[in-house]
């Protein structure tokens, strides 16, 4: 890994790929330019490591990348010439964990219904069929979706809003974080992908300790928030509307709040949604490198 001065961190869903199709068509040019500059690309996403490292592969990245909405950093071998603590090897990579393990949310989810007598229906007991049907997903992509490291997706079987209110004041008590994504709820032990970008901010740095660096994120979705605020230049792109929207069927395809862009005083707009508007804002930005 060579130092740069630029860090790019970006969402994956409904930025530079695209959800329906899980095709870069229309970023090409910018990605080649970011390659030619050997900026790092940090994608950022609620999907799992099986499915990032498909798409790892099919990008051609040589990057870290944070899985699970801020589960754990993943790291290939040899990229960081740094001694750094907690790492475990995770097929392929090297994982810098976040979150505490998947075994231990799906046990607090258990523990966290039995107490309050509300009823779920947990992610790793539905069929790769039923989660297919459920999202959307295509085949293979729901049958990674279920190979998780850190959080556990579920969703409420017939609860009322007063059994979820208590639901979820007792997760407080558990010291959960509770997420719901549009398809489903989510539940982690730790996941925080703000958390995730400063603690990979820190690594190049120790790497590269004389190199003055500027953070970019790039997001869409409320699930984005917690990156764009934690970088130095946040960029939000608008979400797709009408038949593209409709199409969209990966995790977390919420849009901000007003409340939530408030909170981003610094946030720059891109023109338009998608690869394009991710191609248009990250040519500008390196315009002006």
């Amino acid at each position: 890994m060579l130092p740069s001065r630029l860090l790019i961190f970006t969402a994956f869903e409904g930025t530079l790929l695209e959800s329906c199709t899980e095709s870069f068509a229309g970023a090409e040019t910018a990605l080649a330019e970011i390659d030619r500059r050997k900026i790092p690309l940090i994608l950022a996403t609620g999907k799992t490591r099986a499915q990032l490292d498909r798409l790892w592969r099919k990008l051609g990245h040589g990057h870290p990348f944070i899985s699970e909405n801020g589960g754990g950093i993943f790291i290939p071998d040899a990229y960081f010439n740094l001694k750094i603590p907690g790492l475990e090897r995770r097929s392929r990579f090297l994982c810098l964990p976040i979150a505490k393990p998947h075994a231990d949310a799906v046990a607090a989810l258990g523990d966290i219904s039995a107490a309050t007598g509300v009823s779920v229906v947990s992610f790793h007991e539905l069929t790769t069929r039923e989660i297919s049907q459920n999202t959307g997903l295509s085949p293979r992509d729901a049958e990674q979706a279920k190979l998780r490291d850190f959080d556990e997706p579920f969703f409420f079987a017939g609860a009322s809003e007063a059994a979820i209110e208590a639901f979820q004041v007792e997760a407080a008590r558990h010291n959960a974080t509770l997420y719901n994504d549009g398809h489903f709820w989510r539940i982690s032990l730790g996941c925080d992908l703000g958390k995730s970008v400063r603690a990979l901010v820190k690594l190049y740095l120790k790497a590269a300790p004389r190199t003055r660096l500027s953070s970019v994120g790039l997001g869409t979705r409320a699930a984005d928030i917690p990156l764009l605020k934690a970088v130095d230049h946040p960029i939000l792109l608008p979400p797709k509307i009408g038949r593209d929207a409709a199409r969209a069927s990966d995790f977390g395809d919420q849009t901000p709040t007003e409340a939530m862009l408030k909170t981003l005083p610094k946030v720059s707009r891109a023109d338009a949604p998608g690869t394009e508007g991710w191609e248009t804002a990250i040519l500008a930005l390196l315009q002006r490198q």
